[in-house]
């Protein structure tokens, strides 16, 4: 799906891509500045490269999000890159590496 936004309002100036913050295992917090709402919520990367693409820049992201709670759009919709938190990797890795019980060989 190739992302789209509203011509009329300047781009994000976000940078990077969602490939890169996933591939450097950031978190991305996507939250609404429309008075009265306020909304936030943690966007799954893994998913969003799979929806997107990795290539896909955080700005053309931001550019085509809407907020789940109200509809705000850019420029009402922010985001903050964070590095994740050794809980949720420490989680991710034990996941990752624990047996799954299934024989590998089918």
């Amino acid at each position: 799906m190739a992302p789209t936004y509203n011509k009329r309002r300047p781009k994000p100036p976000h940078v990077g891509t969602l490939g890169e913050h996933r591939g450097h295992r950031m978190t991305l917090w996507v939250y609404c500045l429309k008075p009265g709402c306020y909304h936030n919520a943690r966007a799954d990367l893994d998913t969003l490269c799979a929806r997107y693409g990795d290539d896909t820049t955080v700005s053309d992201f931001v550019a085509m999000s809407r907020c789940t709670k109200c509809g705000g759009r850019w420029p009402e919709i922010g985001i903050t890159v964070t590095p994740q938190s050794p809980a949720v990797v420490s989680e991710q890795t034990r996941v990752l590496t624990e047996p799954s019980g299934e024989d590998p060989k089918g």
